[in-house]
C-alpha cells in the first residue's frame, strides 16, 4: 500500500490485538502526547502524513500521535476497524487516510482526527486540572534546544555539565558546561578534531557525545561516551574525558562498548554500562590500567542505565528493565549485594544519593513523572509538573537540576531548596489511550497453547552445539501443547524478501511534433499522437537479503507507439516486440564484501547491467538520382540505436567521510538502419545493422561529503561535496564503410581516452531561523589528458544538471569548466496542504547565475 501513512502502518503494529500486550500506551508516549494537547501544539493530520520539514521530536510525535490515533480507532469503532482502513487504503479510489475512513467508518478522516482530538482535550484537561493548580517546576537553566540532559553538579557546587542538542534540529547533543551564576554556557571538547560533520555516504548518524556524564571529583576532568567506528565498521561506545583547564580530550577505551560513566568519590575508578549481546551490564572500569570488572551478569535481554556512587563508594545505584519500566537496585563496588531499593508497578529511574544519604529518583507514580527523594520508606514527590521531572543531580548545598521535559522538548531546571508537595493528584489517561486489560485468546489456539512470557536465554551450552544445518531442538520449546513441533535453533541461512513489482507509467521527451526538418512532405505529429509516442510502459521490482546483505533491482519500461505495425498480428510477433524503444536495468549489489576481509573498508560490490533502445524515424536522409537526367532527391530511412552497457564497480568506505571506488565499463553501441525502398535502385534496401562503438574503461573516483543534517536540508543544503576521478577508455568508433567483395566493411578508429574530472559543491545557511536562506556554489571541470580527441568523447555541461539555459549538448568539449553560484530563500516556507495523494510542503526561490 503506497500511500498508507507510516503512523498507522506503525500505530497498527504497535496496538496488535486487544488481547495483546508487547506494546502499550506508557507514561513517556503519555506526557509527550499530553504536553502537547494541552499546549495547543498537536500536529495536523497533515502534518503527520509524513517527515517533510520536522526536527526529530517532530518526527517522533508523528509516531507518538499515530500510536494514539490508532487506538482510539480501535477504542471507538472496534479493533477491526484498523484493518478495515489499511484495507480500503488499498483501493484506487482512496488516495488517503482521509477518504479510507469514510470507506471503514463512515467519516471522512479529518472527521475522526477532529473528534480524537476533541476527546483528548476534554481528558487532558480534566485528568490535570488539579496539576495546573499549583505547579512546582523550578527555574529554568537552559531553554534552547530540545534534547537538554543528563545535568551533574560540579564538586563545588557552580557548574553545571549537561548535554545539548541546542542549535540542532535532530538529536545530535554536545557536551556544555553551564556556570549557574552567570547563566554563561560553553561547549566543551574538541569535537571536530573527529569529524564535526554529521552524515555522510550513508553513515548512521553518531553524535560528539551521548548519554549520562560525570565529573572527576578535582572538578577539572569530566567524563563522557562518544561512539566511533571499529576497524570493522561498527559503531562501538567508548569513554573519553575532556580536561577543562588543558582543552584537551582524551580516549581512555577502546571498542569496549561502555556507557553512562560514572566517577567514583575517590576517582580511581569509573562505573559504567557495558552492552553485549542485547544485554547491558554494570561494570567498574579502571581509567589507569584499562581493566574492566563486570558487577552484574545479567543474560535474558535485562537493560540498565544510570549507575551511580553513593557519597561514601560503598555504593553503586542503578535502574534496572526486564519488561516494562525500570526499577531502582544497588551492588556493591565488588559485585556482591546485588539488591532491590524500589520495585514496583511503576517507572522509577535515575537514582542519586545525597551528601545526607538521601536517595533522589524520577517516577512515574500517579501517572507523571516527577522528582522524589527517599526519606527512611517513605517517598515524597518534590516537584509537580505538568510534562515530566527526569534525571536529577543534587549539589552538595542541596540545589537539585534535572530535565523538565515540555511539550517542545527537555529544558533544564533547577530548584534551591526542594520541599514535599504532597501526594501526587489522580490522574489517568483518556480511557480511549488504555487497551482493555481483558485477554480473551480463544482467538489464537497457538498463543492460548503456548505462553512465552517466562522465555529465558538460551544456555550457551546448548548454543555450542548447533553446529551443523539441521540445528538443534530447544527442550520445552513447542509451538503447539502436544509439542509435535519442535522449536529447533538453526544457524542463519540467506533469506531474501518476496519480489515487489511497481507498475510505472512514463512520459519522454525524445520525440517532438515535428517529424523531419529534412522533408517537409512529411506532416507533423497531433498532440496526441506526440503524447502517444512519448508514453512509456513498464515495471520495477526489487528483492533483497533480510540483512541487506545483497539486493536486486530491476525494470523493463517500453514505449507501446515506438514502431508502427500493419496488423495486430505482426505488432505482437516476437520480432516486432523486440523492436519497440526500452529501458531495460538490472542491479546487484553485494554491501557484505566477499567475505574475506573483515574491515570497514573492505570494498562494496555492485553489478549493473543497461539496454536502451531508441527508435529515430527518417533519421537517415540519403540523397538519390532516381534517374540519369534527374534532380537529386532524398530518401528516409529509420534509425535503431541499441545500446548496452555493463557496469562492474567495488566502493571503500575509508572514513565517514570519504569512499573510494574502482570500477571497469564495458559499452557496446549498435545502430541499425530499418528497411526502406531505394529510388534510384528501384529496390528495396534490407535492414542493416553495425557495431557504431566499442568501449571498454577503468576508473578511479573519490567521493567525499560533509553535511550537516537539518529540517530543510532537501532544499537549502550545508556542507561539502566533491566528487574526483580519473577514467581510462579504450574505443573504437565506427568511421568509415570499406567494400570488400561488394560487402560493406566496418572501418573503426581507435581512441585511448585519459580523463580527468572534478565536481565540487559548497553550500552553507546563511540565515537559520525563521527559515532557512542559503548560499551555495559549484564547479565543475573536465580534462582530457594528451591530445585532442574525436568529438564523440565530448562532455557536456548544458541541461538540468549543468547550464540550465543551454540544451544539454550545447555546451561541450574534450576541455569544459563550468561554475555557479546560486541564492536560494523562503517565498512559502509553511504550505502544508495535502491535495488528494499530492502534499505541498513549502515553496522556495533559487536565484542562479
Amino acid at each position: 500500500i503506497l500511500n498508507n501513512p507510516a503512523w498507522l502502518a506503525e500505530g497498527t503494529a504497535q496496538y496488535q490485538r486487544t488481547a495483546l500486550d508487547y506494546d502499550q500506551w506508557d507514561s513517556h508516549r503519555d506526557m509527550i502526547l499530553r504536553s502537547r494537547v494541552l499546549a495547543g501544539e498537536t500536529l495536523s493530520l497533515v502534518e503527520m502524513g509524513g517527515f517533510y520539514s520536522l526536527n526529530s521530536l517532530e518526527r517522533e510525535t508523528v509516531y507518538n500521535q499515530g500510536f494514539a490515533l490508532s487506538q482510539y480507532l480501535a477504542a471507538t469503532y472496534g479493533e477491526q476497524a484498523l484493518a478495515d482502513v489499511s484495507r480500503s487504503l488499498g483501493s484506487w479510489s482512496n488516495w488517503n487516510f482521509e477518504r479510507a475512513t469514510r470507506d471503514a467508518v463512515g467519516k471522512d478522516g479529518r472527521e475522526v482526527y477532529d473528534d480524537w482530538l476533541s476527546t483528548l482535550s476534554e481528558g487532558y484537561g480534566k485528568a490535570a486540572a488539579a496539576r495546573l493548580e499549583a505547579p512546582v517546576e523550578g527555574e529554568t537553566l537552559e531553554s534552547e534546544g530540545f534534547y537538554n540532559q543528563y545535568a551533574r553538579w560540579s564538586p563545588d557546587g557552580t557548574r553545571v555539565a549537561y548535554l545539548s542538542n541546542k542549535g540542532q534540529d535532530f538529536s545530535r547533543q554536545y557536551l556544555y558546561v553551564l556556570d549557574v551564576e552567570s547563566g554563561e554556557s560553553v561547549a566543551v571538547a574538541d569535537f571536530d578534531a573527529e569529524g564535526g560533520f554529521t552524515c555522510s555516504l550513508g553513515h548512521r548518524l553518531a553524535g560528539p557525545a551521548t548519554g549520562a556524564v560525570s565529573w572527576h571529583p578535582d572538578g577539572n576532568r569530566i567524563v563522557f561516551t562518544r561512539s566511533r567506528e571499529t576497524p570493522n565498521g561498527r559503531l562501538y561506545n567508548d569513554l573519553f574525558v575532556h580536561d577543562l583547564e588543558a582543552s584537551e580530550t582524551e580516549r581512555i577505551s577502546h571498542q569496549t562498548r561502555l556507557a553512562d560513566p560514572s566517577w567514583s568519590p575517590e576517582g580511581d575508578r569509573i562505573a559504567a554500562v557495558q552492552q553485549g549481546d542485547g544485554t547491558t551490564n554494570i561494570v567498574v572500569f579502571d581509567p589507569e590500567t584499562g581493566a574492566i570488572e563486570p558487577l552484574t551478569t545479567y543474560r535474558a535481554g535485562e537493560q540498565v542505565i544510570e549507575p551511580r556512587w553513593s557519597p561514601d563508594g560503598t555504593w553503586i545505584y542503578f535502574s534496572r528493565s526486564e519488561r516494562h519500566g525500570y526499577d531502582i537496585r544497588r551492588i556493591r563496588p565488588d559485585g556482591t549485594d546485588d539488591e532491590a531499593v524500589l520495585a514496583t508497578d511503576r517507572d522509577e529511574r535515575s537514582p542519586v544519593v545525597d551528601e545526607n544519604g538521601t536517595l533522589w529518583y524520577a517516577s512515574d507514580t500517579g501517572g507523571v513523572y516527577d522528582l522524589h527523594r527517599l526519606v527512611g520508606d517513605r517517598s515524597e514527590r518534590v516537584t509537580n509538573v505538568l510534562g515530566g521531572a527526569f534525571m536529577p543531580d543534587v549539589s552538595a548545598s542541596g540545589r537539585v537540576v534535572f530535565s523538565r521535559y515540555e511539550w517542545d522538548g527537555y529544558r533544564l531546571a533547577m530548584m534551591e531548596n526542594p520541599q514535599a508537595v504532597g501526594e501526587a493528584p489522580a490522574y489517568q489517561p483518556p480511557a480511549v489511550l488504555v487497551k482493555s486489560r481483558e485477554r480473551d485468546l480463544s482467538e489464537f489456539p497457538a498463543l492460548r497453547d503456548y505462553d512465552d512470557a517466562d522465555l529465558k536465554a538460551i544456555p550457551a551450552s546448548v548454543l555450542a552445539t548447533a553446529g551443523d544445518s539441521s540445528g538443534i531442538a530447544l527442550p520445552g520449546l513447542a509451538w503447539d501443547a502436544s509439542g509435535t513441533r519442535q522449536a529447533r535453533l538453526t544457524e542463519y541461512d540467506a533469506t531474501f524478501t518476496s519480489f515487489n513489482f511497481l507498475p510505472v507509467l512514463r512520459l519522454d521527451r525524445y520525440v517532438s511534433r515535428k517529424r523531419s526538418r529534412t522533408d517537409v512532405r512529411v506532416r507533423d505529429r497531433t498532440r496526441g499522437e506526440t503524447l502517444l509516442r512519448n508514453t512509456k510502459v513498464g515495471v520495477y521490482a526489487g528483492s533483497r537479503e533480510i540483512k541487506n546483505g545483497l539486493s536486486v533491482f530491476g525494470g523493463l519500461l517500453v514505449a507501446p507507439a515506438s514502431r508502427a505495425a500493419d496488423s495486430p498480428a505482426d505488432y505482437l510477433s516476437p520480432s516486432s516486440l523486440l523492436k519497440l524503444e526500452r529501458d531495460l536495468f538490472i542491479q546487484f549489489e553485494l554491501r557484505r564484501g566477499l567475505g574475506l576481509i573483515d574491515r570497514r573498508w573492505a570494498p562494496q560490490w555492485s553489478l549493473e547491467l543497461f539496454n536502451v533502445r531508441r527508435n529515430v524515424e527518417n533519421g537517415l536522409s540519403i540523397e538519390e538520382f532516381p534517374c540519369t537526367a534527374c534532380y537529386p532527391d532524398t530518401t528516409l530511412a529509420d534509425l535503431a540505436y541499441n545500446l548496452w552497457e555493463v557496469d562492474l564497480a567495488a566502493r571503500s568506505k575509508l572514513n565517514r567521510a570519504l569512499l573510494l571506488e574502482a570500477g571497469v565499463r564495458y559499452s557496446p553501441y549498435r545502430v541499425t538502419t530499418e528497411q526502406f525502398f531505394s529510388k534510384e535502385l528501384s529496390q528495396t534496401i534490407p535492414e542493416t545493422s553495425s557495431r557504431y562503438f566499442i568501449g571498454r574503461s577503468f576508473r578511479l573516483k573519490a567521493y567525499f561529503e560533509a553535511m550537516e543534517p537539518h529540517r530543510h536540508m532537501d532544499v537549502v543544503p550545508e556542507g561539502i561535496k566533491i566528487e574526483a576521478s580519473l577514467e581510462r577508455e579504450k574505443g573504437r568508433l565506427l568511421d568509415k564503410f570499406d567494400v570488400d567483395d561488394g560487402i560493406l566493411t566496418p572501418v573503426y578508429s581507435d581512441d585511448t581516452v585519459l580523463r580527468f574530472t572534478l565536481d565540487g559543491r559548497y553550500s552553507t545557511r546563511i540565515i537559520k531561523q525563521p527559515q532557512p536562506h542559503g548560499l551555495s556554489a559549484r564547479f565543475r571541470a573536465s580534462l582530457v589528458l594528451g591530445g585532442e580527441v574525436n568529438d564523440f568523447y565530448d562532455d557536456y555541461v548544458g541541461g538540468l544538471t549543468g547550464a540550465r539555459g543551454y540544451p544539454f549538448y550545447a555546451l561541450g568539449g574534450n576541455k569544459t569548466a563550468w561554475t555557479q553560484v546560486a541564492y536560494t530563500l523562503p517565498l512559502l516556507p509553511n504550505i502544508q496542504k495535502q491535495f488528494g495523494f499530492l502534499y505541498a510542503d513549502k515553496l522556495f526561490l533559487r536565484l542562479y547565475a
